[in-house]
């Protein structure tokens, strides 16, 4: 235990050490620079709805919000500071932003989020007249998507944070995240949706979609009123209890559990096939864990 402390402590100092060399090289203080909101200025860029049909955003460390624009007109709302940039470019079509930080910048700036979360907030605003592409890649930060009806592809990728997305339509949705749970309400995708999670929960509640499917590696999964023809749930270390909105003759499910019991509408089975051949398709699979599965 005593070398362990040991250990821990050496670890501490590097990295305090690390922290003030770092502050010396920046001729200002790192944490200081990311504690706090007076060197972050706010920005604001609007433009009409027809401006643009896409948006590619490659951020770190932002929290994204995306909502209906309020005056029919396209805004994104977020702080920047003179070490902490966001460059904002377009070809007429898409809006891009991009994140300008330098490197020994952004190996802090995450801390600052302990200090002041609206400063490493972004918000996108969209008007529903016109139908969009969104493709948003960052490295820390969380999802909040609500009450939109006309997007195209939807794509968000984040190293670390919660995607949360309710009552939202699109043609295409595909979720990725390291660590955070997908929680989804009230979703209807015309073709696919995909979520992949490495550590965390996968909680889904009335989705409609053409083909759904969910991968984490640690997490329960929770599925209630799914309506798909083709259904594909995957955990290595948790639980799987689906409500079908169906007829189980309609389905061929294929369950495997390591350890766990399995539950087929009131009926226990043991791993296999059922209704093979069967027109839609339901795959659940955990390593550790029980599956139910219910057809209303």
């Amino acid at each position: 235990m005593g070398k362990i402390f040991k250990f821990a402590i050496a670890l501490f100092l590097i990295g305090a050490g690390c922290v003030a060399v770092f502050s010396i090289i920046s001729e200002e203080p790192i944490f200081g620079t990311f504690g706090s909101d007076e060197d972050y200025e706010l920005q604001e860029l609007t433009y009409d709805a027809d401006d643009f049909t896409g948006f590619d955003f490659l951020l770190s460390n932002r929290d994204v919000i995306i909502e209906e624009s309020e005056d029919d007109q396209i805004k994104v709302v977020y702080y920047t500071s003179e070490k902490d940039d966001i460059i904002v470019s377009d070809d007429g079509s898409e809006l891009s932003l991009q994140k300008d930080i330098e490197w020994f910048t952004n190996w802090f700036s995450g801390w600052g989020t302990f200090f002041n979360d609206e400063i490493f907030d972004l918000y996108l605003y969209i008007p529903t007249t016109v139908d969009y592409d969104i493709s948003i890649y960052t490295s820390n930060g969380t999802l909040t998507m609500t009450d939109l009806d006309n997007i195209k592809d939807f794509v968000f990728d984040t190293s670390n944070g919660r995607l949360t997305l309710e009552n939202v339509s699109a043609d295409d949705i595909n979720l990725d995240t390291s660590n955070g749970g997908c929680y989804l309400t009230d979703v209807t995708v015309v073709n696919d949706l995909t979520m992949d999670s490495s550590n965390g929960k996968i909680m889904l509640t009335n989705i409609v979609a053409d083909s759904i499917k969910g991968d984490t590696s640690n997490g329960r999964i929770t599925a209630t009123n799914l309506v798909s023809d083709d259904i594909d749930l995957d955990t290595s270390n948790g639980s799987i209890s689906v409500t079908i909105s169906g007829n189980k003759d309609d389905y061929e499910v294929d369950v495997d559990t390591s350890n766990g019991d399995i539950d087929w509408d009131g009926l226990g089975v043991t791993d296999g096939i059922i209704n093979e051949d069967a027109p839609k398709k339901l795959r659940l699979h955990t390593s550790n864990g029980d599956i139910d599965i219910i057809f209303s």
